[in-house]
């Protein structure tokens, strides 16, 4: 009996966790008790049209840095080094996966 508990208590925080909706303090006593762990797994970020955002990144130096952001790229951090970590944002849409 305690074991099918469990379960619905498993499969009621799942649903709201997938959701995005918060636990009660009563649900959080379950887990504690349950001894229950739950992780939501990070998806691609993803468009309106469906596609999905992927980005590269590189560690260039300070003098190339002009040439990759007139291509588009963005500064995510300057190293103490010298070297500069840039972003290329690429994004796919549904159209040029399926090669419309």
């Amino acid at each position: 009996m305690e074991l099918q508990k469990r379960q619905e208590v498993v499969e009621q925080l799942t649903n709201k966790l997938v959701r995005g909706e918060p636990f009660t303090e009563e649900e959080k006593e379950l887990r504690k008790r349950y001894d229950i762990k739950l992780a939501q797994k990070k998806s691609p970020a993803r468009h309106t049209d469906g596609g999905q955002v992927d980005c590269d990144f590189e560690e260039i130096a300070e003098s190339q840095l002009l040439q990759y952001l007139k291509a588009g790229w963005s500064i995510v951090e300057k190293l103490s080094n010298g070297q500069v970590i840039v972003k290329n944002v690429v994004r796919t849409t549904f159209s040029n996966v399926q090669g419309r």
